[in-house]
Parts: structure tokens; C-alpha cells; sequence
């Protein structure tokens, strides 16, 4: 398709040099044929006056004799300034006049009558003026300009009004994609075959809709394993309840507290879920509520550590806290929102550690640093671009499936963005990885 308005572009410009051509050529034919049908009827006045002054002439004294000498003497008062030649012949083809620069032709000479009879012959023929022709030439390349300026400055026009449609197009498929300028250069380098040059505004947008069109495909493939992966995660807990439920009534008696408990454990994880795909959408949409306040992220940071302390244990790993600066660190921030944050990443680096898991926390005055270290096997590099992205869970083939919709990383994304920070990773295959979290001390 931008193909296809490269090449109505182009032909446009063709078509304005053409039309200018066009104009150029019929004013110079309408010109010319003009000038010819004016040189005619002013050949066929001039030869009539002519030919009446030799018959009188004739008339007045008899014979020709004398008429040149008073042609000449007369010259001044000759039609047009005797732009023109004269040639008089008398019966016998004896030239008896013949004034002007050049000579008449005998053809189409016109016979000469008094009284009746044919006295003699006169030929007329104009001096040959180029300017003639060359006025219309010149009238007409002026023209000519002159169309092709304005054409061209409708056509400039024109493009100027087709390179901001296609500026807005941009925009709208770059706001369509939800990338960033770094992002997009990322896949430009990553797929050098469709680099777009700078200042070419279609192939800009070509790109765009390209990248756009990818994006979609993209979110039909999220949305297909959303709803499986949803109906998966559903289909567990709402059977397990159903199943114990029924029991119950099929035994008609109440239910054991063990069963209570499972029912009450199923609940909970169910009510995660729906606090998870509501915390997310909120946050994707700008509207999630942030109580902040100053409080302790050095309070914070122990009491977790103590509340993975005993499941740390238990897989045999090392947790330990790093405080990069001996005084305590105050952050204005909603607690519960930036607790949760860290409890997701601290809780998968201890799935995924081998044997010890780093929680560093400094500030530089301004931002605060808050950093999770695992050695587990680490990110895939592929699979880095993509690891903040809602539903996405990666192929996690060492794990097994686990129980969850893979939303921990890309709710922690949200959550450091709602408080004007940003959340990063580093990690190389079987080095373990690393999750940085930068927040302003604080924002508004």
C-alpha cells in the first residue's frame, strides 16, 4: 500500500510537468496559427491597397512610366512604414517598380485592370520578422513557468498536507504499540532487514504499522492463553470447593475443619487472583489508589527477611539483608503497595535460588535502590524483553507449570511506575538474575 502512494506521488509530479508541457504547446499552436491567419488577411489587404494604387496610377497618367520615382518619394507615407516589398510588372513582364528590401515572388501576383482591360500586375510580400514567432515561444514558456509554479506549490502544498496525515498515522501506531523510542530502536537493530531511514515519512509509517500489526498479533496470542491460562487457574479451587461441598451434603453432616480449611485456602487463593487482574488493570489505566506516607523501608526490609526467614530455611538457602548506608532509610510511599512489591520478587528469587538470595537496599539522597539477587540457573536472554509483560510466565521448563496467571512481575512494574520509579533485570543463563527497583524518596 505505501508503495502504492509512492508511485500516485510520483505520478503527480509527472503530471504537473505535463500539464505545464501541454499548456506550453496549445498556447504556442493557438499563437502561431493566430499570427498566420493575421499575416494572411494583412497580405491580402496590403496586396488589394497596392494594386488599386498602380490602377490609378495607370489611370491618372496613361502608362508606369515615373512610378518608381514616386513609390520612393512617397515611402514615408506608405501602409506601416513599407514593412513590406512592392514589384510592378507591366503587360509585357517588364518590372516597371520594385521597392523594399526584398523581392515579391511572380506567383500569386494580381493583374492590374483599367478600363477592362489588364494593364499590368502587382505581388506583395511582407518582410520576414522572427519576432513573429518568437514572441509567443517566449509568452509561452513563461506560461508555462508560471503553470508549473503554481501546480507545484498546490502539489507542495499537497505533500505537506500528506506528510502530517502520515505524521498523525505515526503517532497513532506508535501510541497503538505502546512502545517506547528505545524500544523501537531496539527492534530496528535487532531486525536490520527493515530499518527505516530517517526523513522518509512513509517508510516511517510502514514501519509503525508493521510494528503495530505485530503488536496485535501479539495481544490475540495473550488474549488466547489469557483465557486459557484463566480457566485453568479457575477450574482447580472452584472444583476442589465443589467437590467438598457435595461431599457434605451427600453425607448430611457438617464439614470437618480440615475441609473448612481447604475450602478456606482455595477461597484465598481465588480472591488473589481477582486482586491481582484488578490491581493491574487500575494500574495500566492510571487509576490505582496510592495511600502514601513517610515511613521505615529499613523497618520494611527486616520485617520481610523475618517473614521468609523460615521458608528460606527450609529450602536450605541463605537470606540475607544489605543495608548500604548505616542510617535509616525513610521513603514517602503507600507501604502496602511497595511491601507487596517487594514480597513478589523476593519470593521468586527464593524459587528460583540454589542457594542464597541478596536483598540490598541504599539511596543516594534522591532515589532510593532496592535490588534482589538470586544464583538460581538465571532469564533466558529472549525472554528479558518480555518478563514484565502481564500473562507472560516464560517456558520455565526446569520448573514445571506453576500455579499462577504470571502476573507478580508485571503488577510490580505497575507499582513502581505509579510511584515514579522503574523496575529492571539483569541476568545471564545459569548466573541467576538480578531485580533492580529505583524510587524518587519522594514524588508527588
Amino acid at each position: 500500500m505505501i508503495a502504492k502512494w509512492k508511485e500516485r506521488l510520483s505520478k503527480e509530479w509527472v503530471g504537473m510537468a505535463g500539464i505545464s508541457l501541454a499548456v506550453c504547446l496549445l498556447f504556442i499552436g493557438s499563437s502561431i496559427f493566430i499570427q498566420q491567419q493575421s499575416a494572411i488577411a494583412e497580405h491580402e489587404r496590403l496586396a488589394l491597397y497596392w494594386n488599386r494604387y498602380a490602377s490609378n496610377y495607370y489611370v491618372t497618367f496613361g502608362d508606369w512610366k515615373g512610378i518608381g520615382e514616386q513609390l520612393r518619394s512617397e515611402a514615408a507615407a506608405y501602409p506601416d512604414g513599407m514593412a513590406h516589398s512592392i514589384v510592378i510588372w507591366d503587360t509585357g513582364n517588364e518590372r516597371v517598380a520594385n521597392i523594399g528590401d526584398s523581392e515579391a515572388s511572380a506567383d500569386g501576383r494580381t493583374p492590374v485592370v483599367s478600363n477592362g482591360k489588364i494593364v499590368g500586375y502587382t505581388a506583395v510580400s511582407s518582410q520576414g520578422n522572427n519576432s513573429v514567432y518568437a514572441f509567443p515561444i517566449v509568452s509561452a514558456i513563461l506560461i508555462g513557468i508560471i503553470v508549473y509554479l503554481l501546480l507545484f506549490g498546490y502539489g507542495s502544498s499537497r505533500k505537506s498536507h500528506w506528510n502530517r496525515t502520515v505524521g498523525r498515522l505515526t503517532l497513532q501506531a506508535q501510541a497503538l504499540t505502546a512502545q517506547s523510542a528505545q524500544q523501537t530502536q531496539r527492534n530496528r537493530r535487532s531486525h536490520a532487514a527493515t530499518q527505516v531511514p530517517d526523513g522518509e515519512p512513509l517508510a516511517e509509517l510502514e514501519w509503525q504499522l508493521s510494528v503495530a500489526h505485530g503488536y496485535v498479533r501479539k495481544l490475540e496470542t495473550v488474549r488466547r492463553s489469557m483465557v486459557a491460562d484463566i480457566a485453568h487457574e479457575l477450574r482447580t479451587p472452584i472444583a476442589v470447593m465443589r467437590s467438598q461441598l457435595e461431599n457434605g451434603l451427600n453425607a448430611g453432616e457438617p464439614l470437618s475443619l480440615e475441609r473448612i480449611g481447604a475450602l478456606h485456602d482455595e477461597t484465598l487463593y481465588l480472591s488473589k487472583l481477582v486482586r491481582d487482574m484488578q490491581d493491574l488493570a487500575l494500574a495500566e489505566a492510571g487509576k490505582l489508589p496510592l495511600d502514601k506516607r513517610w515511613f521505615s523501608l529499613t523497618d520494611m526490609s527486616n520485617a520481610i527477611i523475618g517473614v521468609f526467614a523460615m521458608e528460606a530455611e527450609e529450602r536450605g538457602l541463605q537470606l540475607k539483608l544489605e543495608l548500604e548506608t548505616g542510617k535509616e532509610i525513610a521513603v514517602y510511599a503507600d507501604p502496602v503497595r511497595l511491601r507487596q512489591l517487594i514480597v513478589n520478587l523476593l519470593g521468586n528469587a527464593i524459587r528460583h535460588a540454589r542457594s542464597c538470595v541478596f536483598l540490598r537496599v541504599g539511596t543516594d539522597g534522591s532515589h532510593i535502590a532496592c535490588s534482589i539477587q538470586d544464583d538460581g540457573l538465571g532469564i533466558e536472554e529472549e525472554q528479558l524483553p518480555r518478563l514484565f509483560e502481564r500473562f507472560y510466565r516464560g517456558d520455565a521448563i526446569h520448573e514445571g507449570r506453576s500455579r499462577g496467571l504470571g502476573l507478580g512481575l508485571a503488577i510490580a512494574k505497575q507499582y513502581a511506575e505509579a510511584h515514579g520509579g522503574e523496575i529492571a533485570v539483569t541476568s545471564n543463563w545459569g548466573e541467576g538474575a538480578t531485580f533492580t527497583v529505583t524510587l524518587p524518596v519522594m514524588a508527588d
